[in-house]
């Protein structure tokens, strides 16, 4: 890099076409290669775990200032950062290239979705249609088994959606760029310097997919519900399509400073989709005075929203009288949409 920075910072070089003195025909060319492909990383690689253990001993100082000062907020936040980063190490270099543009790939989620609204919509709008629900109501004791069946099948059709599609994404970018390195720390990557993850690329690759499903089956859970209750498919599928594009543009509010937007990103089922994105640095809430990691917050709102969306109804149904009603000196059978709530 010496022998080029004399001729980049002055201008004074050739952009004439050489292929017999350069590698790619360019001189500026050569150097943009050493110093994206190279210098930089390895650069990278030397000192992260210098300027780790600054982060680690400035975390260390914080903890007594704020323990002094009575904020355990903040000493938590501080405590948490000590235990996710010390100790961080990077001893192998490679082409992290592959990892980078397969981590950040996300065209295929469009395609997800898709596939998804096609296996909720149509199913539940023509039981309706075709008065299936009425057909329900002479399966004594069956029709709360049937529908915990359609929504297993469904959150099971989400789940081999999303790891084919991972599947396929993973062996195109292996045929195009190799992926080596894969049991390396996602922190090699320096776009991923701060993350609180101690995982590996490939470990990361997985966990990324693991919160789409998780993403997914709470939209679905939403999507099943406005399916059963409306008539009208295309008002469904229009629903359902501009709140997955309102919970696309309001997954990045965890950043935010204000509290309402951090509160709105918890609650946002498809925050998982922008996973990449807010695993970058560290992230948290403050709960009641301590300190709780953003990604922790979300997977337990995101598994209290979908335990709720079974309990409540369950709970609601218990209050009626099962079974019979008695009317008017005789019985008659309660009387359901075929979803009984749920």
């Amino acid at each position: 890099m010496d022998a080029y920075e004399p001729y980049i910072s002055s201008g004074d070089f050739s952009t004439d076409y050489d292929p017999e003195n350069t590698e790619t025909g360019y001189f500026y060319g050569d150097y943009s290669i050493l110093e994206t492909y190279f210098y930089n990383p390895i650069e990278y690689l030397v000192n992260y775990s210098l300027e780790n253990d600054q982060l680690t001993e400035k975390a260390s100082e914080n903890i007594k200032f704020y323990n002094n000062t009575g904020n355990s907020c903040e000493a938590e936040k501080n405590q948490y950062i000590l235990s996710r980063y010390r100790d961080r190490r990077l001893t192998e270099f490679y082409d992290f290239q592959g990892w980078k543009q397969l981590i950040g790939y996300d065209y295929s989620d469009l395609f997800l979705f898709f596939l998804l609204l096609l296996g909720i919509v149509p199913g539940y709008y023509n039981e309706q249609k075709y008065k299936m629900t009425d057909i329900l109501l002479a399966s004594k004791g069956r029709n709360k088994a049937y529908t915990y069946l359609k929504h297993t099948s469904i959150y099971l059709w989400i789940i081999c959606i999303v790891f084919a599609a991972a599947f396929v994404n993973c062996l195109v970018f292996k045929i195009l760029y190799g992926l080596e390195g894969g049991g390396t720390y996602l922190y090699a990557l320096s776009d991923y310097q701060y993350t609180p993850l101690n995982l590996s690329l490939f470990g990361f690759f997985l966990f990324i997919n693991i919160m789409k499903c998780l993403s997914l089956i709470v939209f679905a859970r939403i999507g099943i519900w406005i399916s059963g209750k409306m008539k009208n498919i295309y008002m469904i599928y229009l629903i359902l399509l501009a709140g997955a594009a309102a919970g696309l543009y309001c997954s990045g509010f965890i950043c935010s400073s204000s509290p309402l937007k951090q509160y709105l990103t918890l609650l946002n089922p498809l925050s998982g989709f922008n996973i990449c994105e807010l695993e970058k640095g560290c992230y948290g809430i403050h709960v009641f005075g301590h300190y709780v990691p953003w990604l922790a917050a979300f997977v337990c709102v995101q598994l209290g929203l979908i335990l709720l969306s079974y309990a409540v109804p369950c709970f609601c149904a218990a209050l009626r009288k099962p079974g019979k009603r008695y009317r008017q000196g005789g019985y008659k059978r309660r009387q359901t949409d075929g979803s009984d709530g749920m």
